[in-house]
């Protein structure tokens, strides 16, 4: 399916004065282009979020709001979306669109867009009383099992902060989604040990398919309850991990939820 000319003008870098839009309940073809019109007339009105109401009424087991911050706009993460198995799930969906973050924002020391996007998606979470923030980044295509799949491994009791898998991109070695820290022996000579990050091995570290638990996650594909949000800000992903684990949340990954990562050349990168 085609994008409209609205979705595709939307993506362009001058429109930076747009709102970010909750969107709750698809309007055309493509899934954007009435919602993108109304954003651009609530821009006009000097509005900054937009929220469509919600048409169909459900009596969800959960509700989850998916954050994505959108620098591009491809069309097979849009379809991944839309493909997503939420029949009994209340989804919707936070476009934070490109705008730059404020002069002088700083979330808890750090001062760039990735944090700014990530603690106004944490904020609206919060306040519109989502049982979960689901943070699915725009280069990452997940299968349609995802929501479903991560809430009733969190309901099951297998952990705090639930990921699918996917693999990084080449200037990171490709290297998977999460890691582990491993004491080692300390290679610059003077004897002890020193804490390293390392990449997790299939086969080695885990078989593919097994739930596993990690030291850091990436945010392509998480899903974060409510009460671990009302603890702690969403910053980088490395300093999220590192403070949930200071607070005694447990962090795992499902090695079995597979997920494409986009590379700039347009080609998806797949896990195996």
């Amino acid at each position: 399916m085609k994008l409209c000319p609205m979705c595709k003008s939307l993506m362009k870098k001058t429109d930076r004065k747009l709102p970010d839009i909750i969107i709750t309940e698809y309007r055309c073809e493509c899934g954007y282009s009435e919602s993108f019109i109304k954003a651009r007339e609530d821009a006009k009105a000097g509005k900054r979020v937009v929220v469509l109401p919600r048409i169909k009424k459900t009596e969800p087991k959960a509700s989850v709001l998916i954050a994505t911050p959108i620098y591009r706009l491809d069309e097979r993460y849009r379809k991944a979306i839309l493909d997503l198995d939420i029949e009994d799930i209340e989804i919707d969906i936070y476009y934070m669109l490109h705008n730059k973050f404020p002069k002088g924002y700083d979330a808890v020391g750090w001062q760039n867009n990735i944090p700014y996007k990530y603690d106004k998606a944490r904020k609206v979470c919060l306040a519109l009383g989502y049982d979960y923030l689901m943070t699915i980044e725009d280069d990452v295509i997940v299968p349609p099992e995802t929501v479903r799949r991560l809430i009733e491994l969190h309901k099951s009791g297998a952990g705090d902060v639930i990921t699918g898998i996917y693999r990084l991109k080449p200037r990171d070695r490709g290297r998977l989604s999460s890691f582990c820290f491993k004491a080692v022996d300390n290679p610059y000579g003077g004897g002890g040990k020193m804490t390293i990050a390392v990449q997790l091995k299939p086969g080695e570290d885990f078989e593919w398919g097994d739930v596993i638990e990690v030291d850091v996650i990436s945010f392509g594909c998480t899903l974060i309850p409510r009460y671990v949000l009302e603890q702690i800000p969403l910053t980088v992903d490395v300093d999220f991990s590192r403070r949930c684990r200071e607070k005694g949340f447990k962090l795992i990954t499902d090695t079995g939820l597979t997920c494409g990562h986009l590379d700039k050349d347009g080609s998806v990168i797949e896990v195996r």
